[in-house]
């Protein structure tokens, strides 16, 4: 008899969600899944903000991040806090939340911490990072240091800095690189049949494929490929990053070589329904690509509509800039030529350091690129392709003297041209060679050809270390040593790898030779991944590092990077006091070392307290920041009108590419359908900068209205 009873109730219910209140659970529904607020642009009227407001107070979970960045001049604020304080809320929580809000935008500097302490005090323990950003908060809205540290000391326990990640050697791993070769095999493809994580698996399957690669066994290859690809269907039902990450890997090594499309095809082409349910964006544009391969570009523009990456032109932009093989042919197939070039352009300026955009754009237009490749270098003036590509195109025009100018100044930008891709790096000294052979330079010429030859071999020992083989990796290393000594980062790898293997002593002689060629062989942005890779991980390495960056400052006082080097050196032995001297000093003497104001930032971020030593730091590292890294600058400014005035002032775009809606087949379905955005489609700064900064955008990462909504 209850649920007769009940069942007006139930009706009654859901008649008035869905009526009165029908606009306000559709917002919330909308919110938390299709970020609804979050992807609205500002606005400059305050009766449309309050509108928006309303709407986000009145959602399933109020975020002031969702509001914030909508703010119009701040001239407004003073009405607009007012209305905040008397809109109805769903919790006390939410209500919170707002007037802290309110008072952050209004009340003067002196009056803010109270408010910002009860909401500080609602929350759960923070981690490390964390407890830092909450003490940088209360001091930049005028709390005296050590108050702030206090404060936290007596709200909550200290946080331990967390432990760097060791990476531990798998048995089978252990085998191979003791020669048991086979049985390491067999074990790793027992685990890789059996562990229920799809992550794991993936990453087994993997290292099995590369090892049937560098061991040249290809019916090993051939096995672990018709394993891997059995089981894609059921990987794409995994929602996790990491098994994301592992299964593209998988593919991506299996796609270099045509020969194995047409199973990939036919193994994505079964996924298909998992990778639309699940959202598997990184295999869904391996898919588009073997449509276009096998089916042709009818086909692929048939399937266009129906693929939801396409359905957000940065999100299909950022997937396709990372896939050069789909993006380049795709460009030739549009029928429209100069979509195809536009789309090179945003493609290019998405991901500055890939040379198959540029190759392909300069072979569509030739020197016409010219002038759009100058534009680049104001965009990104730490990116050096375009420098190399406009020097390639002085050599098609005979102008060598200009060639070697440009080619001098990319090689001044980046002398190691880390970031590169396999089979992609040190593009520079190609043209180089190219320069001085037609220059009758033979053996100059002939010298740089060895540079590029030494770390080719290179990138080969590269795929025996990854694949477990490191005696293997050793003997490459010095093989590709032979042709060219001066690789700083052949030197590095191998000194490295030594150690690993327990040859202390030969390690020690490759780790000086590393740390006497990395001086110069930085820009003001190096590439090398010194956390990654671990350089500095051992006794040995940190004392030949000492021992010869002292030396070289010593004997040359004027070069910043070996300060910047000596820096990370203190950074790895937990010295951050030391370490932020030596940036600071290799910043006093390049003051457009952009890496080394990054890391003075970073740690006055972690002592608040000491920034105001440096007020210039801040203005100047503005300054010289790349149009695509704004967001990260603003995203340590807690005063939120300071933050906002530096927002507003901060250009939509800094470079034209032409309008993206231009390509028809592809972006049409934007017009048509509501653009979908799962919280985990990740898009890189780099390819929303391509689109221009919206004062939103650059205002959404706020580690202000970060905390607010831990409140």
């Amino acid at each position: 008899m209850r649920f007769p009873i009940l069942l007006p109730l139930i009706c009654l219910s859901v008649s008035f969600l869905t009526g009165c209140y029908g606009q306000s659970f559709v917002g919330s529904f909308e919110m938390r899944n299709a970020d609804y607020l979050r992807n609205l642009p500002a606005t400059d009227s305050p009766e449309e903000w309050k509108g928006y407001f309303d709407e986000a107070a009145a959602a399933w979970f109020f975020q002031t991040s969702y509001v914030y960045p909508l703010l119009p001049a701040p001239d407004t604020w003073p009405d607009l806090a007012d209305h905040m304080r008397n809109v109805k809320y769903k919790s006390a929580d939410d209500k919170n939340k707002a007037e802290c809000l309110a008072t952050l935008l209004t009340a003067p500097v002196e009056n803010r911490n109270a408010v910002l302490k009860t909401g500080i005090k609602s929350m759960s323990q923070p981690y490390d990072y964390r407890w830092r950003e909450l003490k940088a908060i209360l001091i930049q809205n005028g709390a005296p240091p050590e108050e702030a540290e206090q404060f936290l000391v007596d709200t909550f326990k200290k946080p331990k800095e967390r432990e760097p990640y060791k990476k531990k050697i798998d048995p089978w791993t252990k085998l191979i690189n003791d020669g048991k070769i086979d049985e390491g095999i067999d074990l790793l493809l027992d685990n890789a049949a059996n562990v229920e994580d799809n992550s794991k698996a993936m990453q087994y399957y993997t290292q099995a494929l590369i090892l049937g690669d560098v061991l040249s066994r290809p019916d090993l290859f051939e096995e672990v490929k018709n394993w891997g690809l059995s089981k894609i269907e059921n990987f794409a039902k995994d929602k996790k990053w990491y098994s994301r990450r592992n299964s593209k890997r998988f593919i991506d090594i299996l796609t270099r070589s045509p020969e194995n499309w047409p199973q990939v095809y036919a193994s994505l082409d079964r996924a298909k329904g998992e990778m639309e349910e699940s959202k598997f964006k990184e295999l869904e544009i391996y898919h588009l690509w073997m449509t276009l391969e096998h089916e042709g570009s009818e086909a692929l523009f048939a399937a266009i509509p129906e693929s939801f990456i396409f359905r957000d032109p940065k999100l299909w932009l950022d997937e396709l800039a990372n896939l050069p093989e789909f993006a380049t042919q795709l460009a030739v197939a549009l029928p429209d030529q100069e979509a195809g070039t536009t789309l090179l352009k945003y493609l290019i300026a998405a991901r500055g350091g890939k040379d198959a955009y540029y190759r392909a754009l300069i072979d569509r237009i030739g020197a016409e690129a010219e002038p759009f490749l100058k534009q680049l270098s104001l965009y990104n003036p730490y990116e050096e392709r375009p420098l190399i590509w406009r020097a390639e195109l002085a050599i098609a025009a005979g102008d060598l003297d200009t060639a070697k100018t440009l080619v001098d100044q990319a090689i001044a930008l980046d002398p190691s041209d880390g970031e590169q891709g396999k089979d992609t790096r040190m593009q520079v000294y190609n043209v180089l060679a190219k320069i001085l052979r037609a220059q009758g330079n033979e053996e100059k010429a002939t010298f740089f050809e060895e540079v590029t030859k030494s770390i080719r071999l290179g990138e080969r020992a590269d795929d025996f270390l990854e694949a477990g083989l490191k005696n293997e990796a050793i003997r490459r290393y010095q093989e590709a040593l032979g042709h060219f000594q001066d690789a700083y980062c052949l030197q590095s790898r191998l000194a490295k790898t030594l150690l690993d293997q327990g040859r202390a002593d030969e390690a020690v002689v490759h780790f000086e030779q590393a740390f006497e060629l990395m001086p110069v062989s930085f820009g003001p942005v190096e590439s090398h991944c010194f956390g990654c890779e671990g350089i500095f991980d051992s006794p040995e390495a940190q004392a030949a590092a000492a021992k010869v960056f002292q030396r070289i400052i010593d004997e040359s006082a004027d070069n910043p990077r070996t300060y910047y080097l000596m820096g990370l050196l203190f950074q790895e032995q937990k010295k951050e006091h030391l370490a932020f001297e030596y940036f600071a000093k290799a910043f006093d003497r390049d003051r457009r070392y952009y890496n080394a104001a990054k890391q003075m930032e970073q740690y006055l971020q972690k002592h608040p307290d000491k920034a105001a030593l440096h007020p210039d730091l801040s203005e100047r590292l503005f300054e010289i920041t790349p149009y695509k890294d704004y967001p990260n600058r603003l995203r340590g400014i807690y005063d939120l009108r300071a933050a906002w005035e530096k927002a507003q002032a901060i250009a939509t775009t800094e470079i034209p590419l032409g309008d993206i809606g231009e390509f028809p087949q592809i972006i049409e379905t934007t017009s048509t359908t509501e653009p979908e955005k799962p919280h985990h489609n990740y898009i890189r700064n780099d390819t929303k900068a391509v689109f221009g900064w919206e004062r939103a955008d650059l205002l959404r990462r706020n580690g202000l209205v970060s905390i607010l909504d831990s409140f």
